[in-house]
């Protein structure tokens, strides 16, 4: 009965925010206008704070581009780091005896693929190629499913006999289908892999306690790697002294195919990796998301990763936060990874498709019901203060996701255009004024967004391409309605339902198959 309440709690919430304003509007238009005066007052002040972290981001992105990552390893290894708080660091660790030598780290890169395109598979693995890192200690692992049949295991087979020799090992796992208590997605997959490499390590006569030296990153199959992915993640891992307790995210930017895509699949796909580059400039709220990195030693103690849901990324940190009692965070670093905008054979397919994959994504509104759970009964073991701070934001973050767009687009003007009475009240007068200066100078967030979308999308193919940067941004209003609001309230009111969401593979459909992998910038 609790679960059940549970479940329905956030349509519950979301559908009431939205209702009620609405019927409220008819008997006390005044207590709704100051509802939506506060709602749209507290809006605007997150967005000026959005926009302050999407430029910060941009500027560490920037600066990361330009940093010699491998320099600085070499730096490491001589004790002897120019920037002096880095330096104290350093110092720090050597005194604990924490310090793990760049050169001793190795890479485990778990590649999950279902039933994509040897050329998808091909431009990832081209590009872990491309990094400036020694290929000798990237340890490749293709994971592929047995409900693909032979499809993914002859890619892995065929990329392993033409690129295997190049990294330090190459090999390749096969998940089974059907297993009890998993759901079909990605977890299940990776979890797979991840023992699958545990066995190897240990066949190779490599202790747990050696498993420090190791540092797993999943990648989707279509996942391309920036040239400094390695060094820089060596790096931030090197540098970190709780690394047992921390994952590792870089940026997520979807630009392998971003001039292929409609135009309302690509202003998703730009305001996706805006959204994330704004979470990496906040530490304290970053979770993981699609490609991320941990360390092995963390991950063997938990069994890798959840293979009971479908989003397992976002899922993880919070299986990281409890097992670790409180002590685990996301570290930021500011090096992308590319990714494929949502793209299918047709128009609407596409457009379907975006629809499906934002959907699996609020999917993640279950961890808002993981987490009350398994929070009280582990409330004694848990720092109360952090843990509440941290739900709140995660319950808030569903909630203005299912509600704002609609409130601020929407549900601002109803009670003006319900009760004529209220409209001709001066507290409606200005409300409305206020409201509409909130509009006004939120349209500079929407030209600041215009700005870096063309400092650091690829480089338009045509002059009409680039002129769309300009003119796409009008469409931000409805679209976060139709591609924010909407999946988000629609995946609550399916949990509320009862029903359970499947996963849904995102194709991987690209009309170009000549991509370069070194994703030079306009």
């Amino acid at each position: 009965m609790f679960n059940r309440f549970l479940e329905i709690l956030p349509a519950v919430c979301a559908w009431s925010a939205i209702s009620l304003p609405i019927a409220l509007s008819f008997y006390y238009p005044l207590y709704v206008g100051i509802f939506i005066l506060v709602f749209s007052s507290i809006w605007f002040f997150k967005s000026l704070e959005f926009m302050g972290f999407l430029i910060y981001s941009y500027y560490k992105y920037k600066k990361s581009q330009k940093i010699n990552w491998n320099k600085l390893l070499d730096d490491i290894d001589n004790h002897n780091i120019a920037d002096l708080e880095e330096q104290y660091k350093l110092e720090k660790m050597l005194k604990k005896g924490s310090f793990i030598s760049p050169n001793n780290l190795r890479h485990l890169v778990i590649v999950a693929t279902y039933k994509e395109d040897y050329h998808i598979l091909e431009q990832t693995i081209k590009s872990v190629l491309d990094t400036d890192y020694d290929k000798k200690k990237l340890y490749i692992c293709i994971a592929t499913e047995e409900r693909a049949g032979n499809h993914g295991i002859n890619n892995a087979k065929k990329l392993k006999e033409q690129y295997g020799d190049q990294f330090g090992e190459f090999v390749y796992t096969v998940h089974s289908d059907g297993i009890e208590g998993e759901v079909i997605g990605k977890g299940g997959n990776i979890t797979h892999a991840g023992r699958e490499l545990e066995k190897m390590l240990q066949e190779r006569g490599i202790k747990k306690s050696e498993y420090k030296n190791y540092i797993v990153t999943t990648l989707d199959a279509d996942n391309c790697v920036d040239k400094a992915f390695f060094a820089c993640l060596t790096y931030t891992y090197s540098m970190e002294d709780q690394r047992k307790y921390r994952s590792f995210q870089p940026l997520s930017f979807f630009f392998n195919n971003i001039w292929e895509v409609p135009i309302f699949n690509r202003l998703v796909s730009l305001s996706s990796g805006f959204w994330h580059m704004i979470e990496n400039g906040r530490p304290d709220r970053l979770r993981n998301f699609a490609a991320h990195s941990q360390p092995f030693e963390a991950l063997a103690e938990m069994d890798f990763w959840a293979t009971d849901t479908i989003v397992e990324d976002g899922h993880q940190f919070w299986r990281s936060y409890l097992h670790f009692k409180g002590n685990y965070a996301v570290c930021p670093f500011f090096v992308p990874v590319y990714q494929d905008a949502m793209q299918d054979a047709t128009f609407f397919k596409s457009i379907k498709g975006q629809f499906l994959q934002l959907r699996r994504w609020a999917w993640g509104v279950t961890d808002v019901l993981f987490m009350i759970k398994n929070w009280w009964k582990m409330r004694r073991e848990l720092p109360f203060t952090k843990t509440l701070l941290r739900f709140w934001r995660l319950a808030e973050g569903h909630f203005m996701w299912a509600t704002a767009p609609i409130l601020i687009t929407l549900t601002t003007p109803v009670p003006s255009l319900i009760n004529e009475e209220f409209n001709k009240t001066v507290f409606a007068a200005n409300s409305s004024f206020l409201i509409s200066n909130f509009f006004k100078i939120a349209l500079f967030g929407i030209i600041i967004s215009m700005s870096l979308s063309m400092l650091t999308m690829p480089k338009a193919p045509t002059f009409r391409d680039k002129i769309s940067l300009f003119w796409q941004w009008i469409l931000l209003p409805p679209m976060t309605i139709v591609f924010g609001a909407f999946p988000a309230i629609t995946a609550q009111t399916i949990l509320a339902f009862g029903k359970k969401l499947e996963f849904k593979v995102t194709p991987k459909f690209r009309k170009s198959h000549e991509k370069s992998s070194n994703h030079n910038k306009a």
